[in-house]
């Protein structure tokens, strides 16, 4: 009878813990938290891998004894496989991600790529109806041609986000942008203005009718001024926090 070699049985407990970390994350769909959806043909690739050689792993656990004592180096792999299970995953906050850079004028310290899209009329009947799968597109036409769309009324739904240099009427119907992964995520949204937001918490979703207008924005870090695209908000309503708060371009 072969016996149980206790280092090749770690290694194989290992690779099954990993190999069901990430079906936990892609049947629950947490995966999204860290990823863009286009990446997802990686981690599906990766799930397969993990389950080939936990399979050729586990032919090795009874070839036999062995002589040599635990490694220590099992402990590298164990911690964050027990951190992950432990830790439940949740979006990156907004304060986190202001952080890295704000897209709030022309002098942002981010920038916004469109991948792939064709430029359209946005403007429907009047109204300007932002969503999250147009999210990005939108706000990457209104910046680029702001008296096109100066008088229209806009649709937007978001969270309150606010600089340090803002006015007390002053906020941007924010959302955060992942182009690749959590860590290149930053707030991007339109700068917006209006006495029913004063009373407004930071972070609060939600849905905002307005005018746009064009303004001119004083950025506090570059010190240069620049026009940006505004909403004069007529009327805002609070929602609840969407199950995915993250827009893609």
């Amino acid at each position: 009878m072969k016996r149980f070699n206790v280092n090749e049985g770690i290694w194989f407990a290992i690779l099954l813990g990993f190999t069901y970390y990430l079906y936990h994350l892609i049947s629950t769909d947490k995966i999204l938290v860290f990823i863009h959806p286009k990446m997802l043909k990686y981690i599906y690739f990766s799930f397969i891998v993990f389950m080939v050689l936990s399979g050729v792993q586990l032919k090795r656990v009874f070839r036999g004894a062995s002589r040599e004592s635990i490694k220590i180096g099992y402990i590298i792999f164990l911690v964050p496989l027990i951190l992950g299970f432990a830790v439940d995953p949740t979006e990156l906050s907004a304060s986190v991600a202001a952080k890295k850079g704000v897209t709030v004028s022309g002098n942002n310290k981010g920038s916004i790529t469109i991948e792939g899209t064709e430029r359209e009329d946005i403007l429907k009947d009047g109204v300007i109806t932002v969503s999250d799968e147009n999210f990005s597109y939108i706000l990457e036409e209104l910046y680029k041609d702001m008296e096109r769309y100066k008088g229209s009324k806009v649709i937007i739904t978001g969270f309150i986000f606010r600089e340090p240099d803002f006015k007390e009427d002053e906020f941007v119907i924010a959302r955060l942008l992942m182009n690749c992964c959590a860590a290149d995520s930053q707030v991007v949204g339109l700068f917006s203005r209006g006495e029913v937001g004063k009373n407004m918490d930071e972070n609060q979703w939600v849905r905002v009718t307005g005018t746009l207008d064009v303004t001119v924005y004083h950025d506090p870090v570059s010190g240069m001024d620049s026009e940006m695209p505004i909403i004069h908000v007529e009327e805002m309503e609070e929602i609840e926090k969407p199950v995915n708060q993250y827009v893609y371009p």
